[in-house]
């Protein structure tokens, strides 16, 4: 049974507040990347709206574990966005709805979803458009190479397209997008973090830069068709260690320094450093120096004073040296001269943590922008992990170790 709603539902009222309602965002992931300043809005129009079928509503085939798996933009016949499609899904079901979101230059309207339903311009061509064109409720048109197509595929010319408007209620509209805007001032609100994952990423990462295994398989999904890799680079010799294989609960810097000074010991001939079990307790003595704990970690401002004093216990001439603003360059110049690093970050998908960085893979398209990746060995899996450097916006440092 088709379960869809049809017309415009209005909330002149948001009936929770976020502090009042809290998805668990634990598997949250990163949003398309719409530079419309509207979708956090409209996102955060669309959260209280599923938080408030879920209270009010007996019927509701939503969940707590309801999340938002794509956005599409939404165009009229000249080419504005004047609305989002949001397409929900669980962890375990690929399909839990859709929500489509009108907009005006006041407020947003709830103008169409279903609990299980896919949106109607799928039944176009499928799955593969460029653009989505609101024409009227439940009709679309969709764009292709520079072709339309409506229902069932039928060919059409742009001069076919027409949009009409909804008939939106016009009361309390102007507290609508008023109270909204305040709302994610407030709260900070990024839709990015209601976002289950995209294709080659952990279902499990939490924010929009990390967790990722596969990124020709992500930048793909998350950028849209037609990526191709334009170079990559890996410092190879770099050991793959797991915080679980030592005694620190919170020991993520001293594992990625004791990977990176065994490197330079195996891969460069730095002989009078010790085996990687004597090295982990040599650097964890002196990291204690500095104020590390085994439940609380390393202060970041002092890995390089760390790094200094690890050279000089072996007897060599190395240095440390931490950088707390970066550009792409720092990362692909450590790799390119061969030299591991650490890449220190305060939140997201590595909260507090500390990685090593070891090479990097650009992926390039006709038209945009090259989207950077940053390969690292995160000290909890012995698989590759991959940052989107495009995405990655964490507040942090980079440590490098120079001999």
């Amino acid at each position: 049974m088709r379960r869809l709603k049809f017309g415009v539902v209005y909330l002149s009222v948001f009936a929770l507040l976020l502090g009042l309602f809290s998805f668990n965002n634990s598997m949250a992931q990163a949003s398309d990347t719409n530079s419309f300043k509207e979708v956090d809005e409209a996102g955060l129009f669309v959260i209280e709206f599923i938080a408030n079928d879920l209270i009010n509503n007996e019927e509701t085939e939503w969940s707590l574990a309801t999340r938002i798996k794509d956005i599409i933009e939404l165009y009229d016949d000249t080419d504005t966005v004047i609305g989002y499609s949001f397409e929900l899904a669980t962890e375990e079901v690929d399909n839990n709805g859709y929500i489509v979101v009108y907009m005006d230059e006041e407020g947003y309207y709830v103008h169409e979803f279903a609990y299980n339903e896919r949106p109607f311009y799928y039944e176009n061509i499928g799955e593969d458009f460029d653009r989505v064109y609101y024409t009227d409720g439940l009709e679309y048109t969709v764009s292709k190479n520079g072709k339309f197509f409506i229902l069932e595929g039928e060919e059409v010319t742009k001069d076919k397209i027409k949009s009409k408007k909804p008939k939106n209620e016009k009361s309390d509209k102007d507290k609508n997008k008023k109270n909204i805007k305040e709302k994610v001032k407030k709260h900070k609100f990024k839709i990015s973090e209601w976002m289950l994952g995209y294709n080659g990423q952990n279902t499990s990462a939490d924010n929009s830069y990390a967790g990722i295994y596969d990124p020709y398989a992500y930048v793909n999904h998350r950028y849209g068709s037609g990526w191709s890799l334009k170079s990559s680079k890996t410092v190879s010799g770099v050991p793959k260690l797991l915080q679980s294989n030592y005694t620190g609960r919170d020991d993520c810097t001293i594992v990625s320094l004791t990977a990176i000074f065994s490197y330079w010991k195996n891969q460069k001939g730095y002989s009078k450093i010790p085996t990687t079990t004597t090295l982990y307790n040599d650097i964890k003595t002196i990291a204690k120096k500095y104020g590390y704990a085994d439940i609380g970690g390393t202060p970041p401002t002092k890995i390089n004073n760390i790094i200094n004093d690890t050279w000089k216990k072996y007897g060599y001439s190395g240095t440390g040296s931490s950088l707390y603003v970066w550009s792409w360059s720092n990362f692909k110049t450590e790799t390119d001269n061969n030299r591991p690093y650490l890449i220190n970050m305060a939140n997201g998908y590595y909260p507090n943590h500390t990685v090593t960085g070891v090479g990097y893979r650009i992926y390039q398209k006709s038209g945009r922008s090259d989207v950077n990746f940053i390969l690292v060995y995160d000290n909890w899996t012995t698989s590759n992990r991959y940052i989107d450097k495009n995405a990655f916006s964490c507040c942090g440092s980079i440590s490098r170790v120079y001999p």
